[in-house]
């Protein structure tokens, strides 16, 4: 699939901006909160759904590389350290077959899994970053993972996150929009 730079920017800017707006009046109550949270929700499981962009990437038949599109799947566990810290794992699966032109290299269902240690900026915006492998039967690659995420709180423990990351591996560079819903406990 093939998205034009400008489409991509606005979904961008709807997945990030907008929650941050929108909630910037209670980024101080919600300092107050985390500060004083209590500290029997240390566990965190999600599952989200999003689509990662593969710049150099083209359907297996393709000669050039336009960029490519994968529906993508993930399963996401945090542990809380602290009030602003978590460590946990990342596992994604990419839904789609494709080529990395310009390494000959060929993909196809690539499973990504990665220990992330994540820090709270904010209660509504957090930074990750961790280390990993691409799992494929063509070829297995080294993964370094970072990224961003905009937790909303919907009650009861539950949370939306949409959620930006960039993949840098041994043979080609990624990054993904997805939207996650979790539940602390």
């Amino acid at each position: 699939m093939k998205y034009s730079n400008t489409f991509i920017r606005l979904i961008w800017i709807l997945l990030f901006l907008i929650p941050h707006i929108t909630i910037a009046q209670e980024e101080e109550a919600g300092e107050r909160e985390m500060e004083s949270e209590s500290e029997e929700l240390r566990h965190f499981i999600s599952l989200s759904f999003g689509y990662t962009y593969i710049p150099g990437g083209a359907e297996v038949d393709a000669t050039e590389a336009d960029g490519f599109l994968v529906p993508s799947v993930g399963f996401d566990y945090m542990y809380k350290l602290a009030p602003r810290w978590e460590i946990g794992t990342m596992m994604d699966v990419e839904l789609d077959h494709y080529l990395v032109v310009d390494k000959d290299l060929e993909r196809e269902n690539a499973f990504i899994a990665a220990v992330i240690g994540l820090y709270k900026v904010t209660p509504r915006f957090s930074l990750f970053a961790g280390g990993g492998m691409e799992f494929e039967h063509n070829e297995n690659l080294a993964v370094l993972r970072v990224g961003a995420d905009s937790p909303i709180p919907l009650g009861r423990d539950w949370i939306l996150a949409p959620t930006l990351i960039f993949d840098f591996k041994e043979g080609y560079d990624t990054w993904s929009l997805a939207v996650s819903i979790g539940k602390e406990f």
